[in-house]
């Protein structure tokens, strides 16, 4: 029914698109709110675990597409510790992330592991963002757990 009033509503303002190109819209419109309520049911407190990262990495938005590397850092340790701590599936926490495609949070976990394997510096720059979080009163045990399982080399 919800699908039904939306598609009328959308038609009646006189929009030149096809019923498929309407009902596209109608379709993405309620997937976005399903994905959303999705998000919610988190224990982990997504927004404000991103706030953190974002006042600790000293940067403005991670969810801008902008790939500077101060920035794309940060994304990737936030990306991490979420993903780790929720298990939300990486399409929905693409979603939430601004439309980021479940390859890219992908890519940002396998990214994360494997240069903290190797770069000491990094290691650092994570461990310290971890200790930060515990101190605003953030559980990040799972994220712990799963780092002290990469072999470092």
């Amino acid at each position: 029914m919800r699908y039904h009033n939306l598609y009328y509503c959308l038609k009646g303002h006189g929009l030149e698109l096809t019923d498929n190109q309407l009902l596209d819209i109608v379709f993405c419109y309620e997937k976005d709110k399903i994905q959303q309520a999705d998000l919610l049911r988190y224990e982990f407190d997504l927004e404000f675990v991103k706030k953190e990262v974002e006042v600790f990495m000293n940067v403005c938005d991670l969810r801008t597409k902008n790939r500077g590397r101060k920035l794309v850092r940060a994304r990737h340790f936030y990306t991490f510790i979420s993903i780790t701590e929720t298990n939300i599936p990486y399409v929905n926490f693409g979603f939430f992330m601004g439309g980021f495609d479940h390859s890219t949070i992908t890519h940002a976990m396998k990214t994360v592991e494997s240069i903290y394997s190797v770069d000491e510096d990094y290691r650092g720059e994570l461990n310290n963002l971890l200790e930060y979080l515990e101190k605003s009163s953030i559980n990040i045990s799972k994220t712990k757990l799963r780092l002290s399982k990469i072999k470092l080399k």
